[in-house]
């Protein structure tokens, strides 16, 4: 057995135990964010057969504000640590083709992809792998105006990245930086 595979054996295993013992493998919480701008955990939900992450947060803007940071292409870098480069590659009437790249902290490798975006109006955004290095991409932001001028802001995920990495390795990796992806959008969409 190569030294690599022991060692990608060894961390699973230590992964998987580590998430059972605390009970936090799928953890599900409340169905809205409270005032006081927490992040959300949302039990995992199911589209299209692909069962997507989901985490969620209040904001205290309106949704056309936060529609038109989550739509520029100059900002999306701005909260999303991990991508290295989101250039605009064709643009339709109805969506826009990127080219994206992002390097997870836990792996050496850059990957590389095109994604479509494909948004409605103020309410959700959706990125689509169309081609590149991820056997699938999918993330959508869900945006609903609340009665006191904030927004519940819901984020959807999947990734199966292929090769040689375990599935549940990607997923638990995702889960983990998801909470500090969200609370770094939340402080940034507020800031400005």
């Amino acid at each position: 057995m190569s030294r690599r595979l022991v060692v990608v054996l060894f961390w699973s295993l230590i992964v998987v135990g580590c998430n059972l013992l605390s009970g936090e493998l799928y953890a599900s919480g409340k169905d809205q964010p409270s005032q006081t701008n927490e992040v959300t955990k949302l039990s995992d939900t199911t589209i299209n057969e692909f069962k997507y992450m989901r985490r969620a947060i209040r904001i205290n803007k309106l949704p056309i504000d936060i529609w038109s940071l989550l739509t520029n292409p100059d900002e999306i870098k701005n909260f999303m640590p991990k991508l290295k480069k989101y250039e605009l590659e064709k643009s339709f009437p109805d969506s826009q083709v990127f080219l994206c790249a992002a390097k997870p902290r836990w792996y050496l490798k850059t990957y590389e992809c095109k994604v479509s975006v494909i948004s409605k109006p103020f309410s959700e955004i959706w990125w689509i792998r169309t081609d590149g290095d991820f056997d699938e991409f999918r993330c959508c932001w869900l945006l609903e105006q609340q009665s006191d001028s904030s927004t519940v802001a819901t984020y959807l995920v999947y990734v199966e990245l292929g090769g040689v990495v375990p599935e549940f390795l990607v997923k638990w990796g995702i889960k983990k930086g998801l909470d500090k992806m969200m609370k770094h959008c939340q402080e940034w969409m507020e800031s400005l």
